[in-house]
């Protein structure tokens, strides 16, 4: 069996969910071509060719709490607090 990309795996969570599938956009396969030609964003063109949606409404309260955790361990590295 061929090895599965992160957007195989999404894909097969979709159908599962019987939700339609959420193949890549016109703009976000813009980008990702832009990102590629660039030379200058290999991470950012890597996350746009596996199709992941980083904006995927399952995963918002897990990125929201992520994003919440670093936001406040700057602000106690910045104040010289220890971090718990």
């Amino acid at each position: 069996m061929p090895r599965q990309t992160p957007a195989d795996l999404v894909e097969r969570a979709h159908h599962a969910r019987g939700q339609p599938s959420r193949g890549p956009t016109r703009e976000r396969e813009r980008y990702r071509k832009w990102f590629e030609a660039s030379g200058h964003f290999p991470r950012s063109a890597r996350l746009t060719a596996s199709g992941l949606d980083p904006d995927d409404p399952d995963t918002r309260d897990e990125r929201f709490q992520f994003s919440l955790d670093c936001v406040l361990d700057g602000i106690a590295v910045r104040l010289g607090s220890p971090i718990q």
